[in-house]
């Protein structure tokens, strides 16, 4: 990895039927996707049935269907190759890491931990007519690592163990299918239950209400954890899910007694984000070889309706009012950069 490296990330309007959406990411990525990103996500989709994928997809999100059909178009391949690649059914991917809070005023924190090469490096305003419109960022194009719909839902998934791997959805686009059709943290709640889980995930969310959850969720089942404030990392808590942990936790473990430990005093919000984005934080990682850096640093505010963004270390921050956004139709700006340093 290079002594200092320039992270950009897109930000992108995506308006019109899901067909049309498909088609604008569809020829948007042809024209930046690298043979090699490319290259790293076929591998992992080898073992996809793509037949499987469109009957999974048909039954819970029928909508994106149609998006990915648009995709296709947009990139000039076959459907059955998209649905292999994008559906997010049965994908593989390496872990990842992430820490969360929601405060008591309701804010939503979160850093999200990975590879910068393995990185979509945008951010969806997808507007809808027909579901939920959100701002979220997106992994794979379809699926969503994080981001907040017009009802004021927040979601983020906090990667736990892929060892005994099922049958179903990874989870960047359960968070998707969440942010288009659930409306509160009680609809998403039942949402996890009823889905088919690929690996076992934490889902933290919060809405408008202040309601916070986390739903610890995997092939076996699920569990709920109802909190508020909250603090989520990457490991499972609860007695029953406990068992499906890693072998090692304790840099998860650790995060997590950082962050409410952040929760007891009454921190400004300002304070608060710099836990996160600062590269002193104990919540900032810059072991991005091991697909263990800071790559976005976000805090969602479900009453206000804003995303508040920094990309990389305590660098400039910019701040997207999804309800202005949907009232003018254009952005305030269409991307946001940062610096990211590798450690020693």
């Amino acid at each position: 990895m290079d002594e200092k490296d320039l992270l950009k990330v897109n930000i992108l309007n995506i308006v019109g039927t899901d067909f049309q959406k498909g088609k604008q990411m569809g020829c948007e990525f042809k024209k930046t996707v690298s043979y090699s990103e490319l290259d790293t996500i076929q591998k992992w989709s080898n073992s996809v049935d793509s037949v499987m994928a469109r009957a999974a997809l048909n039954e819970v999100a029928p909508h994106l269907l149609e998006e990915l059909a648009g995709f296709a178009e947009g990139m000039e391949w076959n459907l059955e190759s998209v649905l292999k690649t994008f559906s997010g059914f049965d994908l593989e991917l390496p872990p990842m890491g992430c820490t969360a809070l929601v405060d008591h005023s309701g804010r939503y924190y979160r850093n999200y931990d990975f590879h910068h090469k393995l990185y979509d490096a945008r951010i969806i305003v997808n507007h809808s007519e027909q579901h939920l419109t959100s701002i979220g960022f997106s992994q794979h194009r379809l699926g969503r690592l994080d981001g907040m719909n017009d009802k004021g839902l927040v979601v983020g998934l906090h990667f736990v163990n892929s060892e005994r791997g099922g049958r179903g959805f990874l989870a960047p686009s359960i968070v998707r299918i969440i942010l288009d059709l659930c409306s509160n943290v009680d609809d998403a709640c039942d949402f996890l239950y009823r889905l088919p889980h690929k690996y076992c995930y934490n889902y933290s969310m919060t809405d408008a209400s202040g309601k916070s959850i986390i739903v610890e969720a995997g092939p076996q089942g699920c569990n709920t954890i109802t909190e508020s404030p909250l603090a989520c990392t990457n490991h499972f808590r609860s007695e029953g899910m406990r068992g499906w942990n890693r072998e090692n936790i304790k840099g998860s473990m650790n995060r997590w007694h950082y962050a409410n430990q952040l929760l007891e005093p009454s921190l400004q919000p300002g304070d608060m984000f710099q836990h996160f984005n600062q590269p002193t934080s104990p919540l900032f990682f810059k072991d991005y070889d091991h697909f263990f850096g800071t790559l976005h640093s976000v805090v969602y505010s479900p009453k206000e309706q804003t995303a508040k963004i920094s990309i990389g270390a305590n660098h400039e921050t910019k701040t997207i009012s999804l309800q202005k956004v949907m009232k003018e139709h254009t952005l305030p700006f269409t991307e946001i950069e940062g610096v990211i340093e590798p450690g020693e």
